[in-house]
């Protein structure tokens, strides 16, 4: 918004009416005001109409306009050593019809606030903060602010910034977080070490003297040994043996992947495995084959084969992704021949191949007694 737009708002907004009563004067410039409770357009409370008033926000515009001072008869009070803009964006936030230009520099407002005892002023400001898709701020501004003016929720905001381990190394010294408050100096390196802890899919593949090269996951790295890689994978094979760029990095960063899948499905070429979540067995299933990992692939097989999935489920699963066993754990699951009453539909005949459709009709054979 230009000057002369941001101008017509102030002098639209804080236009004289029937229900102003002063006028706060700065540098020549007027905002008409109402001191106190009258009735009007508004906000409504008890059945009548009251406007937003200063004396109910403001203790010092309280003591101004109702205690014995010269400005309790005055239609217009100057406010001395202010900013006209500064001045009026404070007081449009207890308007109903608030104005914040996002490309304003927000601490003199909060000054303002502070020595006009404003407090609900922090609260806009604060909610305005928290908006990071409006506002961009360093995290250590973030927090310093937050802790000058009392605004928890900023705070606590602006410490879950501290996620790096580099942060680790900056905040003791950064003069920003030597000057915070006691509890608020605690907070941000309590959050950090919480943040910065290992997950068990980093303690999986951490560095070891038996690693030699590190998978890269959206900026999450995973330790791992070429040798048993290829071994297990002929992807990784290539990758790692070929005339690949890959085959002398340190660091190879593998694309479109979750992170904690990826590492769940690298995990069961590992003598230990992750326990994999059963609402993810087929996403797990699907980068088994991308990677080339027929390991996995058994290991997930085992897994389902113990788990409670619906039997027609595990006959999709197995067939879509050749898992033979887990086909015929799962066909043993029908013990009647009403059971299969279904699969004569079209819709569910058609999810399987004709190897495991003459598989189907052997055990329907079985349990009707033609064996």
């Amino acid at each position: 918004m230009c000057d002369t737009s941001r101008a017509n708002f102030y002098e639209t907004t804080f236009a004289e009416t029937d229900n102003t009563d002063v006028a706060l004067v700065i540098d020549g410039k007027k905002l008409h005001v109402n001191k106190a409770v009258i009735e009007g357009r508004g906000l409504k409370w008890g059945g009548a109409y009251f406007l937003q008033h200063l004396s109910a926000h403001s203790w010092y515009f309280n003591i101004l306009f109702n205690s014995d001072f010269k400005e309790k008869s005055m239609k217009e009070i100057p406010i001395l050593d202010v900013k006209f803009e500064d001045f009026a964006i404070m007081l449009s936030m207890i308007h109903p019809y608030p104005y914040w230009p996002y490309d304003k520099d927000f601490e003199p407002i909060l000054h303002l606030a502070d020595r006009f005892y404003l407090p609900s002023v922090y609260r806009h400001v604060e909610l305005v903060l928290m908006d990071s898709k409006s506002i961009e701020m360093d995290k250590f501004e973030k927090i310093r602010i937050a802790d000058k003016y009392g605004m928890d929720e900023l705070f606590e905001k602006g410490a879950e910034m501290f996620v790096e381990r580099k942060d680790f190394h900056r905040i003791g010294v950064h003069p920003v977080f030597v000057n915070l408050s006691g509890e608020n100096r605690t907070k941000i390196p309590k959050k950090m070490s919480k943040a910065t802890e290992l997950s068990i899919y980093e303690k999986k593949f951490a560095k070891s003297n038996k690693t030699d090269a590190i998978l890269v996951i959206k900026g999450k790295k995973l330790h791992v040994n070429k040798a048993l890689l290829s071994i297990h994978s002929d992807y990784f094979d290539t990758l790692f043996n070929s005339d690949f760029k890959e085959k002398s990095m340190n660091e190879i960063e593998i694309k479109d992947v979750d992170f904690e899948n990826f590492a769940t499905v690298l995990s069961f070429v590992h003598p230990n495995p992750l326990k994999p979540n059963e609402n993810k067995f087929e996403t797990l299933l699907v980068l088994a084959d991308r990677f080339l990992l027929p390991g996995a692939k058994y290991h997930l097989e085992l897994f389902m084969m113990a788990t409670n999935i619906n039997r027609l489920e595990k006959l999709r699963i197995a067939d879509k992704y050749g898992l033979s066993d887990l086909f015929d754990h799962a066909l043993m699951l029908y013990t009647s021949h009403t059971e299969f009453n279904g699969f004569r539909t079209g819709s569910v005949s058609r999810l399987f191949s004709d190897s495991n459709k003459v598989k189907i009709w052997e055990r329907m054979m079985i349990l009707i007694g033609y064996s």
